[in-house]
Order: structure tokens, then sequence, then C-alpha cells
């Protein structure tokens, strides 16, 4: 017990035998004195589950923290790899635009090579 506890004991205690000696006897010190011992036990197991819960929730806060920690670095990995990915993305598009204006003086050619062979072929046709 504390020392206050045990102080407070001794003050009741005195008092009781004080207050006995001169008013006779007291039918409600042995009641008070054991109501107060309960209320000292839950206040000592309450204290003793706040500081279980406590504990708990401050280790459920550093898994939590590191949580965070983890989410945030595989979010910073996603979003790496997403610019990544986008720059990847306008390269191979510049590309593309590259190879279709390479394809196009190709293109224009063939139409006009087409036509003109399409005027040549009744030509070139060979009577058997």
């Amino acid at each position: 017990m504390k020392v206050s506890s045990l102080f407070f004991i001794l003050i009741i205690a005195g008092t009781s035998l004080a207050y006995h000696q001169i008013f006779g006897d007291i039918p409600k010190a042995p009641a008070l004195f054991k109501e107060w011992i309960a209320t000292e036990r839950l206040i000592s197991k309450e204290s003793s589950n706040w500081e279980i819960e406590k504990a708990s929730l401050d280790e459920l806060l550093e898994l939590l923290e590191e949580e965070i920690q983890t989410i945030d670095e595989k979010l910073n990995s996603v979003e790496k790899e997403n610019s990544a990915g986008e720059e990847e993305r306008i390269k191979l598009a510049d590309e593309n635009e590259d190879l279709k204006a390479a394809i196009l003086p190709v293109s224009e050619t063939l139409e006009k090579l087409e036509s003109q062979i399409l005027y040549l072929v009744p030509r070139l046709r060979v009577s058997p």
C-alpha cells in the first residue's frame, strides 16, 4: 500500500477510536472502512487496466505508423514507375509521329506510281 493510504487508514482508525470512546459504538464505521477498501481496490484495478490498455494502444499506434510508412514508400515507388511509364509513352508517341512523317512521302510517291501504272497497264497487254 502507499504511504498516503496507510496514513489515511491510521487517521480513520484513530478518529474512529476517539469517536467511539466519546460517543459510543459506531455501527457504520466498519461498513465505511470496507467500502473504502473496496474503492481503493477498484481504483487500483482500473489503474492497472488503464496501463495495460495504454500499452496496447501505444503498440497499435506504432504498428499503424509503420503501415503508413510502408504505404507511403509503395506509393512513391508506384509514382516513379508511372512517371517512367509516361515518359516511355511520350517517347513512343514521338517515334510514331516521326515514322508517320517518314512514310508520308513514300505513300504519296506510291499513289503517283499507282496512277501511272494503272494508266500503262492497258497498253502493256499482249494479245494472244
